[in-house]
Order: structure tokens, then sequence, then C-alpha cells
């Protein structure tokens, strides 16, 4: 009978233990991803740019003409990003930050 206790209690701690580690997991991958996300969006935008200057012969002169006719979207919640044009043959300051 006591055994029975014991090995329900070690199944128990055991579950226990399982279920921490993944919640510590799962934040340490959501914290990465974020990163990524970021990572992603700053190639997106710097292309965008480059591609307009490309096309254009100057530099866009705010970050919603990039991102309206390049398609690019992100939730302005999590990312804030900030589009400086110095000149329009100048390439911008474009920096992108993780707001959570």
């Amino acid at each position: 009978m006591i055994k029975k206790i014991g090995k329900k209690w070690i199944s128990l701690l055991s579950v226990f233990l399982l279920i921490s580690v993944m919640c510590v997991y799962s934040d340490k991958m959501n914290a990465a991803m974020k990163e990524s996300q970021k990572e992603n969006l700053t190639v997106a935008v710097n292309r965008a740019v480059t591609n307009y200057y490309a096309i254009n012969g100057v530099y866009p002169e705010n970050i919603e003409s990039i991102a309206e006719q390049y398609g690019i979207h992100y939730d302005e919640s999590e990312y804030s990003v900030k589009y400086m044009l110095y000149a329009s043959n100048i390439y911008p300051d474009i920096t992108i930050v993780l707001l959570k």
C-alpha cells in the first residue's frame, strides 16, 4: 500500500516537473520567435526602401508609403518602427524596436 502511494506521488511530481520545464521553455521560444520576427521586419523594410530608391531615384518620405506600396504589415503594439529621412538621396535611418 505504501509503495502504491509513493509511486503516485512520484508520478505527480514528474508531471509537475515536466509542465514546469515546458512553461519555461515556451517563454524562451516565444522571445526567440519575436526576435526573429523583428529581424525579418528589419530585412523587409530595408529591402523595400532600397527597391523604392531603385525605382524612383529618391528615398520614400515616410514608412507609411513603403508599407502601403510594398505590403509590409506589422503589429504596432509589438514593434515600433522609426524612420528618419535626412535627404532624398541619403539612406534613411531606420530603427525597429520590440516593445514587449
